[in-house]
């Protein structure tokens, strides 16, 4: 899929913002000092996969407030990422 430049910008932002979240962390950075400290050089590489689907312009649940329709799973995914949804 072609993604608009804007869009493309906003999805590269927010995959910054997640590795910022990740090396700000300091239980993360705590298992990495561990581990080190085991002798240990660590390399993290980390894989995300984006899907982005274009909203139905009717509608669905909980659009009509302009709220986004999250899963329990969708919803525990972001909270570890302290992506708030306020």
């Amino acid at each position: 899929m072609d993604l608009p430049e804007e869009l493309r910008a906003l999805v590269d932002l927010l995959g910054e913002a997640l590795v910022e979240a990740l090396v700000n962390d300091s239980k993360s950075r705590g298992l990495a000092a561990r581990i080190q400290e085991q002798g240990y050089d660590l390399a993290l590489a980390i894989e995300a996969t984006v899907a982005l689907t274009p909203r139905d312009p009717g509608g669905g649940p909980g659009e009509e407030q302009g709220e986004p329709d999250f899963s329990p799973d969708d919803e525990a995914f972001l909270k570890k990422f302290k992506i708030r949804l306020d």
